[in-house]
């Protein structure tokens, strides 16, 4: 006679049987199928054990952990500890950090925790936002572009200053000579007039 069972019992998505062994009058055998010869009366049970899916989910970064495992079986899950963010904050510097794990896991502030499959479970990751980073860069930029414009003011106004200075040191050095009669009152009038058009 030849006794078969499924290698697997499906259960539901998140839990299922798996093919361990045909027990036949108190002696273990592992092949899922087997032949008895019936000189005697037999006492036949297939023992199943239970599998369970544990689920890992995280929005910010790839999850470790996720699949099936044997009842009562410790199961290591983990995240890094922060993942960069996308776009014209992660540019700057601003990063996702790890927080907690919502379920049954034996440290549930750790990004590298363990659970143990008594049932189907769904862990997540939690994460929250750290702009530090970027408001650190932002400060920088934002001093720098502030010096930039403070030292082009500063420089302006001692162009200007500049400009007044020799056009006053000119005009004193030419009523000096027109007081020393050194040139003629034409001259002085014209030469005069040029200065202040500067």
């Amino acid at each position: 006679m030849t006794l078969s069972t499924p290698e697997r019992v499906e259960s539901s998505d998140q839990e299922r049987g798996n093919f361990k062994a045909w027990i036949v009058n108190g002696i273990e055998r592992t092949d899922s199928t087997i032949t008895l010869t019936m000189n005697a009366p037999h006492i036949a049970i297939a023992l199943y054990e239970n599998q369970y899916y544990v689920e890992v989910q995280s929005d910010e970064s790839p999850a470790q952990g996720s699949g099936w495992y044997e009842e009562g079986s410790v199961i290591t899950i983990s995240v890094p500890p922060e993942a960069p963010m996308t776009g014209f904050w992660g540019i700057l510097g601003a990063k996702h950090r790890f927080v907690s794990w919502t379920g049954p896991v034996s440290s549930p502030n750790s990004p590298t925790t363990t659970v143990t499959a008594d049932s189907s479970e769904t862990i997540y990751a939690v994460w929250s936002e750290d702009y530090s980073g970027a408001y650190i860069i932002l400060a920088i930029i934002f001093a720098a572009i502030l010096i930039l414009i403070v030292a082009a003011i500063i420089a302006s106004r001692k162009g200007i200053t500049l400009k007044r200075d020799s056009s006053s040191t000119a005009l004193d050095s030419l009523n000096l000579r027109y007081s020393q009669g050194d040139i003629s009152r034409e001259d002085y009038l014209k030469m005069k007039k040029d200065l202040e058009k500067v």
